[in-house]
């Protein structure tokens, strides 16, 4: 029986890429393009390493070649260059390779099904494949996983940054109405005190001598309305002061203040 292995010079426990880098290296150097001048050696040669290439390169192949090899190296089972018909063996009395001249194919050793070999390698190949698929799954739930710690992540600075501007704009509107609040407490004071130096008590008084507010609240109006202060038809917006309690139209409503800001001219 031929070695294939030793054909290929390569060890039994070759990998599938040693075996095909030694095929294409021996193919390559006794291939008989390349010897013209042995042309019959060079073909044999040619055809053992092709064979052996073709069993081993195949691991259904390689399995049973393995098996049979195996098989033939234990000595009692050759006899005269012939395998001996043990009990219970189940094994040829002829040699493998005339077998395979003869016949077309070699046999297998004692006990080797080829439904059940087929279908061994078919429930491997199935259990691999779930395996991959299950591998595949867990990646890809860790990828999802991962994303949504990622948006939830960003929905959560999200909120953080929204919460921080509504805690900011609700301070700062604290802070306005506290200093409006002050800023009118001291204005009244103001005015009650001019009242108290004018010596006004009467309402035409307290108007005559009243500077106005700057808080004045803006009343829409109809139509053009007549100004309590300079008497004049303007604009359609009044402002009523909250102490004397007249309209003014927006150019007096200037005008006080900067006669109240000390700026007039």
């Amino acid at each position: 029986m031929s070695d294939h292995y030793a054909t290929l010079g390569i060890e039994q426990t070759a990998t599938n890429d040693e075996i095909t880098s030694a095929y294409r290296r021996l193919a390559m150097r006794h291939h008989p393009d390349k010897n013209p001048e042995d042309i019959v050696g060079a073909t044999e040669r040619f055809q053992k390493i092709q064979l052996a290439y073709e069993i081993l390169s195949e691991e259904y192949k390689r399995r049973r070649y393995d098996a049979s090899l195996a098989t033939s190296n234990d000595p009692q089972e050759h006899m005269f260059g012939s395998r001996a018909r043990t009990p219970g063996a189940g094994l040829y009395t002829f040699d493998d390779e005339l077998f395979w001249a003869f016949f077309g194919f070699r046999p297998q050793p004692s006990g080797w099904d080829p439904r059940f070999e087929g279908r061994r390698a078919w429930d491997e190949a199935v259990q691999r494949e779930r395996e991959r698929e299950r591998e595949r799954e867990r990646e890809r739930q860790e990828k999802i996983r991962k994303e949504r710690e990622r948006q939830d992540q960003l929905e959560r600075e999200k909120a953080m940054r929204a919460e921080a501007r509504r805690k900011a704009e609700q301070a700062e509107k604290r802070a306005a109405e506290v200093s409006r609040s002050s800023r009118f407490r001291q204005e009244s004071l103001d005015q009650q005190t001019r009242w108290q130096k004018a010596g006004a008590t009467t309402e035409e008084q307290k108007a005559s001598t009243c500077l106005h507010s700057e808080f004045c609240e803006k009343i829409p109006q109809r139509k053009k309305f007549k100004c309590d202060v300079c008497r004049a038809k303007r604009g359609m917006v009044a402002f009523k002061c909250p102490y004397c309690h007249k309209n003014l139209c927006q150019l007096c409503v200037t005008h006080y203040k900067a006669e109240r800001t000390g700026t007039f001219k």
